[in-house]
């Protein structure tokens, strides 16, 4: 694979049998989940490829420095037909003393629902160590979590160390850190010896404290630019990385400057036009256009121009993810007197 001009790169989508229903990876670069690009000179080749040759100019300088080789996040769709199986992950320090790897801080955006589909997020109330052990082997632990109330359009974000589970008929977005530091503490009666495993692993981490059941809805926190009636709803924004939902009515155009950072847009309904300024200008045009239909992916490579996102639909919606540059690295708060404990506890006493 050459060195060619970088472009907004889309991707194969790699469904997979659950015994829940589907999952879709649109976005990830981990080895059995290595996306291929579908369209361009650089079509077929996985995104792990094209990060080993364009490095930087992919992710940005700043993120590069810190993350190497590895691509921050990972996207995938989650169609949920029945009972999910309850998930917990480590925080970025637990997961580099132990696994060597990336935590997994993540967000649900919920495309659609129907039926009695819910979310459960976190604990509705705080359990000592052996009943969180005992309840998790019977299923007994569902009546201690706390359900989320939410509609399609929210985002639900879900913190490292937190259990959560789904069950019913729903469609989620998940953006996460690039981790597989996935730890099921209870199936539903299916692989109990390897939920055993994981379920003992994860006692000195999993928070056992009652849990926020905050949702962000895409209306809320909203940012107008300019004199345009589009709106910028900023629904995460952590450290690892920052989620934004961009609504524009038709025609409307953003206008995207550089920055040292990637950006991933999904679009979530409607159609949209990215426009970006020729490399090499022709007599009959100056710009290169790339389309985003919905159910789409497209990543924006951190050396690209400025750019426009231009709406062709009555109602654009799009989910927007980037990575601000991380001023503090891992190894700094390893080489501080904070324990696992004081990293991840959220009681208020550190």
């Amino acid at each position: 694979m050459s060195s060619e001009q970088l472009y907004p790169l889309s991707f194969r989508h790699q469904w997979v049998e659950r015994n829940w229903g589907q999952e879709c990876i649109l976005l990830s670069d981990l080895p059995d989940k290595d996306t291929e690009v579908e369209k361009g000179v650089l079509e077929g080749s996985t995104l792990s490829e094209v990060l080993s040759i364009y490095l930087e100019k992919i992710v940005g300088e700043s993120i590069y420095y810190f993350y190497g080789r590895q691509f921050p996040l990972m996207l995938k769709l989650l169609k949920i037909e029945a009972n999910y199986p309850l998930y917990v992950h480590p925080n970025d320090i637990i997961a580099q003393q132990r696994y060597d790897a990336l935590g997994k801080r993540k967000l649900w955006y919920v495309l659609d629902k129907s039926g009695e589909a819910q979310i459960y997020k976190g604990l509705n109330t705080s359990l000592s160590a052996s009943d969180y052990y005992k309840y998790s082997k019977t299923g007994k632990i569902l009546e201690y979590m706390q359900s989320v109330h939410f509609h399609v359009g929210d985002s639900i974000v879900i913190d490292p160390c937190e259990i959560h589970s789904a069950s019913g008929s729903l469609l989620i977005l998940e953006v996460s850190e690039a981790s597989d530091m996935d730890f099921c503490i209870y199936n539903h009666g299916q692989d109990e010896d390897r939920v055993e495993q994981d379920r003992v692993e994860v006692m000195d981490y999993v928070r056992l404290s009652k849990s926020d059941a905050y949702i962000s809805s895409c209306h809320s926190h909203t940012h107008h630019k300019d004199n345009l009636k589009n709106a910028v709803n900023t629904v995460l924004d952590y450290d690892e990385f920052v989620v934004n939902i961009l609504r524009l009515n038709e025609t409307q155009k953003l206008d995207v400057k550089r920055q040292d950072s990637f950006i991933v847009y999904y679009c979530v309904e409607g159609k949209a036009l990215v426009e970006m300024e020729k490399i090499k200008k022709t007599a009959y045009s100056d710009k290169d256009t790339y389309i985003l239909n919905k159910g789409e992916l497209l990543l924006i490579p951190a050396e690209s121009e400025d750019f426009s996102l231009i709406s062709l639909s009555p109602e654009l919606c799009i989910l927007e993810t980037l990575v601000k540059d991380r001023n503090q690295d891992i190894e700094s708060l390893l080489d501080s007197n904070l324990s696992e404990h004081d990293i991840n506890c959220k009681c208020g006493k550190h």
